[in-house]
């Protein structure tokens, strides 16, 4: 499978991320992966942990709708990303 082209975007109605299944509402932002396999394009999209999964530990042999959610790896991902600090408030 070949990647065509990647964006992050804003959405415009619900998705669900296509590694993790999880559904996203109107609005948020996600990446928008368009891929080709030979005559069939496909687009889908991904959250940002799924996102960081791919980058860290794909082998290429592509993911399966749903997956990710629950592998270890992508537990700890999901989990260094919860615990990085919330932004100061402006004027503290």
């Amino acid at each position: 499978m070949s990647v065509i082209a990647s964006k992050k975007v804003i959405t415009r109605k619900p998705h669900k991320c296509w590694g993790c299944a999880r559904e996203f509402p109107k609005g948020s932002t996600l990446d928008r992966v368009t891929c080709t396999d030979g005559e069939v394009i496909m687009s889908a999209y991904w959250c940002e942990i799924c996102q960081e999964w791919l980058t860290e530990y794909d082998d290429g042999e592509g993911v399966e709708f749903g997956t990710l959610r629950g592998d270890e790896d992508w537990e700890k991902i999901k989990q260094e990303m919860s615990i990085s600090p919330a932004p100061k408030p402006k004027g503290d």
